[in-house]
């Protein structure tokens, strides 16, 4: 039997409900990639049904690297990854402020789905 995947977010995986679509593997990473740059690129607020949704990770790009909150980057992160895309069953977080300087950012999430045999690595670099 197939697995029908709901595209809206958060991601909804059942056994064939109506009203779902069938999204086929090679989507799949692609639709979770979407998801968690909606929650790097969303500013906290910017949602008013949600006002706590969102990093708002331009808003580090011209911090000093010994910011407490840039220090805490990536457990800002985790904590949002773990709230709102809860059906990442592994996930990792890596941040690279080694050029924050010159006002880039790095981040690297490693994340797994297991009931969708899904394992990979996302990078995102953050630029002006």
């Amino acid at each position: 039997m197939p697995i029908f995947v709901g595209a809206m977010f958060p991601l909804v995986i059942t056994q064939g409900v109506v009203g779902f679509d069938l999204i086929e593997d090679e989507n799949m990473v692609s639709l979770i990639n979407q998801h968690l740059e909606m929650v790097l690129y969303t500013r906290p607020g910017e949602i008013i049904s949600d006002i706590n949704f969102g990093v708002g990770i331009e808003d580090y790009l011209f911090a000093n690297a010994l910011e407490p909150r840039v220090r805490a980057l990536g457990n800002t992160i985790t904590q949002q990854v773990s709230e709102y895309i809860g059906y990442l069953t592994y996930f990792k977080v890596r941040v690279d402020t080694s050029k924050i300087d010159d006002n880039a950012l790095g981040i690297e999430i490693k994340y797994a789905v297991d009931n969708l045999d899904v394992n990979e690595v996302v990078n995102f670099i953050i630029l002006p």
